[in-house]
């Protein structure tokens, strides 16, 4: 599942917005890597977070990218994980729900 969105935010404001909100999602949300890139007009910056799924039982990740060009931030989430089967996925209930409630918290923060 993944989730596209442009904002007239700043870079830095909605990097920190992403960054302490999805945080804070729930007690085994955890921030795994975060990559900082840029060049003289554009930033970029890459979010990994991971989190317990209760009802997959098994964990599951959520992939954040924000590139700002002259205050008009774009963001890209991809969620990811959450099942237990070999060749394909039986269940996206946990993947879905991470992407649902950040993709909330940038509707309502951002």
């Amino acid at each position: 599942m993944e989730y596209k969105k442009t904002f007239n935010r700043n870079f830095y404001d909605a990097c920190n917005i992403i960054k302490n909100e999805i945080t804070n999602l729930s007690l085994s949300t955890n921030l795994e890597s975060e990559i900082d890139m840029s060049t003289i007009n554009t930033k970029i910056k890459l979010f990994v977070f991971e989190r317990y799924s209760f009802f997959g039982k098994n964990r599951v990740t959520l992939t954040i990218l924000v590139v700002s060009e002259n205050d008009k931030t774009a963001i890209s989430m991809v969620s990811s994980g959450g099942s237990q089967a070999m060749f394909f996925k039986i269940n996206k209930i946990g993947e879905n729900s991470f992407l649902e409630k950040a993709k909330n918290i940038l509707e309502n923060k951002l």
